[in-house]
């Protein structure tokens, strides 16, 4: 539908652009019956989304290349799944819930059967499903059907939906092949009419017409503030047991909370949640200021204790026009997660500190702290934070105001070689004609969020020679010696996308067309993934 109702319009001279599918799509090879004759095989799956052209999800078989043509479009999509598919939220004797979190009263439901709806200034059904922004997760569960593990595609429910609570979906991905999507909260026809909505009955349990159940949907409980929607951003799947399915999911929200999602259960019903930390800002005023935690976190081992994970992730939104200037100061945060611990408070957090350089040899740099983190029982320490408003040199104390306000590390963080990268915007200012300020790929230890890891040798190749050395380190001495590693290359005048790795290369487009390329000391760590690969010719 999204093609067909905007497609007309390129042909407009005052064409404004208008967004269609702009997700990145998720693929895995999924056991599943893609074509409902009641058989599973293996797949290859692809689902993807709309991103800001649409609230909808689709997902289309490309197992076999042969069949990309016209003719068998019919065999390669399998299913879409938009927000007329998700059935509003309704209370317990199902009256919809509306886009404020509380229950509309007996006459939730219009006269003529209708659902009630929403006070916008174009009034629209409330629905769970917001913009799809949240990259899925294709993975199998610990839901057992027929003897034979269920796969779901999962995401966060994303931006601007008309209830405003933030929400993790779990897609059943063969059960939506039928075309309908069924879930508890249509019971609301009940309540109307009397009768089950038949394309939802399981043929298996006739007695209970709400025994089946397409997808899932795990309520955080927090929903509209101050008059906007809350939204759940992209997740990050756990195999906590190494035997292959999902059993906990990371995801934060559009109001700064971080969540842990628990599906160990062979019983969806019993999946849950726990918030475990908010992330907020508070100023030299005490004035606080939540920050957006809008996309996937990292989740790794903690490096000295084996029980629990390290949850990295940045802060900040650049998806609203206000987005483009906003001033508020953001962080990247370490969390050292349990299953079944509390809640961590910041003040249990070690900060690490930036400081920007100008360097002789290479420019605007940044330097990095190494506070050491105690995550004895004594010290008790739950992780670490850097906030985004970089000290100037000799700046020990931060007194003065940061010279990048509004910064934010809100692209893809990557660990490799023991070290983790991300890339940073800096948004323009209100009153700059230029539409962009650039931004910074930064670079910390993962288990202190400090530099301590970095050894001596630096982290990026400065000088170009394809070796680490003393020559790479910054703020150097008159005879070149007693430097410092580099944490933070300056991108001037060019947002910075999502970074990729070739070797030991970091290659990362920015907004001016360029193609920036620097040499990474990371090949120290331990090799992972297929090292190598043959190919065996069938012998007759």
């Amino acid at each position: 539908g999204v093609f067909s109702e905007r497609i007309t319009e390129l042909l407009n001279f005052e064409y404004s652009h208008r967004f269609f599918v702009d997700l990145t799509p998720a693929l895995n090879d999924v056991f599943m019956d893609a074509d409902g004759d009641l058989f599973r095989e293996w797949r290859t799956l692809l689902v993807g989304g709309h991103g800001a052209g649409a609230k909808a999800y689709f997902a289309l078989d490309v197992t076999d290349s042969d069949n990309f043509d016209e003719a068998h479009a019919d065999d390669i999509a399998l299913w879409e799944f938009t927000d007329a598919d998700d059935s509003y939220p309704t209370d317990s004797n199902g009256n919809p819930l509306r886009d404020n979190n509380t229950v509309n009263g007996d006459g939730s439901i219009n006269q003529d059967g209708t659902q009630k709806r929403d006070l916008q200034a174009t009034p629209q059904p409330v629905k769970d499903l917001g913009y799809s922004f949240s990259v899925p997760t294709l993975a199998m569960s610990n839901v057992v059907t027929n003897g034979e593990h269920e796969w779901v595609a999962m995401f966060g429910n994303g931006f601007n939906s008309t209830a405003g609570i933030a929400k993790l979906f779990l897609l059943f991905v063969d059960r939506g092949v039928d075309g309908t999507w069924c879930h508890p909260d249509m019971q609301h026809n009940v309540v109307l009419n009397g009768a089950m909505p038949t394309e939802c009955v399981d043929v298996t349990d006739p007695l209970n017409p709400w025994s089946r159940q397409d997808f899932v949907k795990i309520d955080t409980g927090f929903g509209v503030a101050g008059g906007y929607p809350n939204g759940l951003g992209t997740p990050r799947g756990i195999d906590a047991d190494g035997n292959g399915t999902l059993d906990y999911a990371y995801a934060g929200d559009t109001f700064g909370n971080v969540f842990r999602f628990d599906m160990t259960s062979s019983n969806y019903a019993d999946w849950s949640v726990t918030r475990i930390f908010v992330a907020e800002y508070t100023d030299v005023n005490s004035v606080v200021t939540p920050q957006q935690v809008t996309t996937q976190p990292v989740v790794t081992s903690h490096p000295t204790e084996a029980e629990g994970y390290m949850v990295i992730f940045g802060t900040g939104s650049y998806v609203t026009v206000p987005d483009g200037s906003s001033t508020d100061i953001q962080s990247i945060y370490g969390l050292w997660d349990r299953p079944g611990a509390g809640e961590i408070s910041r003040d249990k957090l070690v900060q690490q500190v930036y400081t920007n350089e100008v360097d002789v040899d290479y420019g605007n740099v940044r330097t990095l702290s190494a506070n050491p983190v105690d995550y004895s029982v004594t010290g008790g320490k739950k992780g670490w934070h850097i906030d985004l408003n970089p000290v100037a040199a000799g700046d020990t104390e931060g007194i003065d105001p940061p010279e990048f306000p509004g910064e934010r590390a809100n692209r893809n963080i990557q660990i490799r070689g023991g070290l983790a990268f991300v890339n940073s915007i800096v948004p323009r200012g209100e009153d700059s004609c230029i539409n962009v300020a650039g931004g910074f790929a930064l670079t910390f230890c993962p288990g202190t969020g400090g530099s301590a890891c970095f050894g001596g040798n630096g982290v990026f190749d400065l000088n170009g020679d394809g070796d680490f050395s003393e020559k790479d380190n910054v703020d150097k001495d008159a005879f070149g010696l007693n430097g410092r590693a580099a944490a933070g290359l300056r991108f001037e005048n060019a947002v910075p996308t999502d970074s990729s790795f070739i070797g030991d290369k970091r290659i990362t487009q920015l907004s001016d067309k360029s193609i920036n390329i620097v040499g990474t000391n990371t090949n120290r760590g331990l090799n992972t993934g297929r090292l190598s690969w043959k190919q065996l010719d069938a012998v007759d």
